[in-house]
C-alpha cells in the first residue's frame, strides 16, 4: 500500500509520527550495526520510515497553508527543506570528522525524537 494511501486511511498525524519515530530508531540502530547486512536492513527500514513521513508532511503543509498562495507557501517549504538538508549534510561532515559517527547518530536520534514530541504537541493544538 502506498504511503499516501496510509495517510488517507490512518490520518496524517499518525503516519507522520510513525515515520518520524521510525527514522529516530533507524538513526539509533546504526550504533549497533556490526555487519554489512545490518546496514542494509537499517537503510531499508529508514527508507520505509521516510516514505511514511513525507506524504503525511506534504498533506499537513497543504492543510495548514490554506488556499491563498498555497503554491508559494509549498514552494517556500520545499526550498527551506532543501536548504536545511544541505546544511545538515555540512554539519554531519563536521561532526563526523571531529567526533566520529556515534555522536552523529545520537544527534540524529535526538532531533527525530524531539520532532516526534513536537508532532504530538502540535496534534493536540491543531487537531
Amino acid at each position: 500500500m502506498p504511503a499516501g494511501r496510509l495517510v488517507d486511511v490512518y490520518g496524517k498525524w499518525k503516519v507522520l509520527f510513525a515515520g518520524v519515530i521510525g527514522c529516530a530508531l533507524s538513526s539509533l540502530s546504526y550504533i549497533f550495526a556490526s555487519d554489512l547486512i545490518h546496514l542494509y536492513l537499517i537503510e531499508f527500514f529508514f527508507g520505509i520510515s521516510f516514505a511514511l513521513q513525507r506524504p503525511a508532511l506534504l498533506v499537513l503543509m497543504m492543510v495548514m497553508s490554506g488556499k491563498l498562495n498555497r503554491g508559494l507557501r509549498l514552494g517556500i517549504f520545499d526550498s527551506t527543506d532543501d536548504i536545511a538538508g544541505a546544511f545538515a549534510a555540512l554539519l554531519s561532515g563536521i561532526v563526523v570528522s571531529s567526533l566520529g559517527f556515534e555522536p552523529l547518530f545520537l544527534l540524529c536520534f535526538s532531533c527525530y525524537s524531539i520532532s516526534g514530541l513536537f508532532i504530538l504537541k502540535s496534534r493536540m493544538e491543531i487537531g
